[in-house]
């Protein structure tokens, strides 16, 4: 078994949440004996959907043909990451109710979102790595000065208490809590950050479901924040990558509204956001909610993402130089920036003057 077959199995698999009729389709498939466990586990890692595949098996009774040493692997992980889902919503139960007692309403973005408002159907099924939440850009440093003043500080001693290009400030981490948390001001980076932020969200946010006082963004604006953190903040389009995790919260998502009529609507970006759509019903073997328009684009797209499955050392070269260009040019900008910049100069210095941040710096090109 490959990795594009046993990412497209995974897929499968993922899509019994919306198609529970191919259960018997996949049972045929691990009866036959073809499924390689092993790239199975590797790409559902990889991919940090192995509590969302072991939970879709089990709701459609597969899990007999597993082998036994794997169900326990799979319930493992499962059942940890349920306790940190539980540790992740009392946490940001904690934040909603600190910012909202000094008059701030903080809206949570992305996994964390999701958890308070119900997305899934067992909070274990989502893996969250940091909580994120927006304010209003006038709020924002209020409210990471009001963290800092309660437990946490910033996990980079060196990180400078800015914006620049980003879309959040420095990530903040307390000793008494299970996840980093990342206060925005922006739901996009740099030049997108115009296309979709707190302006257009801010009339329609609603409360989460599944906490009392939390606000997150309407169905509609979460498809696109999902969909645009996909393509523009982590490259998903130019440099043709897949997020299967996130690509199942589109596919979930997509029982509430549909994502091409969303994406319409979004006509400035709508040919990478259908891209998009278009990737992720492939994954999920064309769920009917997945619809998106069959253009050329699209087409494109997707065969350069099979060119890059099937050519994965290629593909590995040209990530390899596409992050050596970036990585060169920030470098030269930040150089010339050092003599007429004296906001530049601090940050860089105290940068340097971090072990830690070195390390962390220099870690980026081993994981390329």
């Amino acid at each position: 078994m490959t990795n594009k077959e046993a990412l497209f199995f995974v897929g499968k698999c993922l899509s019994l949440s919306m198609h529970p009729e191919r259960a018997n389709t996949i049972r045929e498939n691990i009866q036959s004996g073809e499924v390689d466990w092993r790239v199975i586990v590797y790409q559902s890692s990889n991919q940090l959907v192995v509590p969302a595949l072991y939970l879709n098996l089990k709701r459609n009774h597969l899990l007999s043909d597993l082998p036994e040493d794997l169900i326990s692997y799979f319930e493992e992980i499962t059942n940890a990451n349920r306790v940190r889902n539980q540790q992740i919503l009392s946490q940001v139960e904690n934040l909603s109710k600190l910012l909202n007692s000094r008059g701030f309403s903080p809206v949570f973005l992305k996994g964390s979102a999701h958890l308070i408002d119900g997305l899934y159907e067992d909070i274990a099924e989502r893996m969250v790595g940091d909580i994120d939440f927006i304010l209003e850009m006038k709020d924002v440093f209020k409210a990471y000065q009001i963290l800092l003043q309660n437990g946490y500080h910033q996990l980079n001693a060196s990180g400078e208490v800015a914006f620049g290009a980003s879309r959040h400030l420095p990530r903040l981490v307390s000793e008494d809590e299970i996840a980093g948390v990342e206060v925005h001001g922006r739901m996009l980076n740099g030049k997108y950050a115009q296309l979709f932020g707190w302006e257009q969200a801010f009339s329609t946010l609603k409360a989460a479901k599944n906490l009392q006082g939390a606000l997150v963004l309407s169905d509609q604006n979460l498809i696109l924040n999902n969909s645009m953190n996909v393509q523009l903040n982590d490259k998903g389009n130019s440099m043709f990558k897949i997020f299967l995790r996130q690509s199942y919260d589109l596919l979930l998502l997509s029982k509430r509204q549909n994502p091409l009529r969303v994406s319409k609507l979004f006509n400035h970006h709508f040919e990478i956001l259908n891209n998009y759509i278009a990737i992720s019903a492939e994954l999920f073997d064309y769920p009917k909610a997945l619809a998106f328009e069959k253009n050329k684009s699209a087409k494109q797209y997707i065969q350069r993402i099979h060119f890059i499955w099937e050519h994965p050392k290629v593909a590995g070269s040209v990530r390899l130089v596409y992050f050596i260009f970036f990585r060169l040019y920030r470098y030269i900008k930040t150089i010339l920036l050092l003599f007429v910049s004296a906001s530049t100069r601090k940050r860089v210095f105290k940068s340097l003057s971090d072990p830690s941040y070195i390390r962390q710096h220099f870690e980026q090109y081993k994981n390329i």
